[in-house]
């Protein structure tokens, strides 16, 4: 299963939600980071005017509490300057889902 959420490297959403699973899953977080260049300059391709500085700060806030607040075990991907392939194709190497002779392929 892949679950997608803002908060869900968070220590406790991750308890939760493995609690609701019932058995004992293998957990594999992902936090994708990028640097506040890059999420300003991201941001400022989908919001105008006085709305871009409110969505900075709150991007700013949100990045800060979810690098505090996530368990050690949280893998940490890097967005900045990568292709959607590049760091999809990282996170699939840390899931293990592809078999040994495969993990080159990017």
């Amino acid at each position: 299963m892949i679950y997608t959420n803002t908060a869900c490297v968070l220590g406790e959403v991750i308890d939760q939600l493995t609690a609701a699973m019932g058995d004992s899953p293998n957990v594999i977080s992902v936090l994708l980071t990028c640097t506040d260049d890059t999420a300003l300059r991201r941001l400022s391709q989908r919001e105008i005017g006085s709305a871009l500085d409110a969505h900075f700060e709150r991007s700013a806030t949100m990045a800060h509490r979810l690098n505090s607040g996530c368990p050690r075990q949280v893998h940490r991907v890097a967005t900045d300057d990568r292709s959607i392939a590049e760091i999809a194709a990282e996170i699939i190497g840390l899931a293990n889902w592809l078999p040994p002779e495969t993990r080159s392929v990017r």
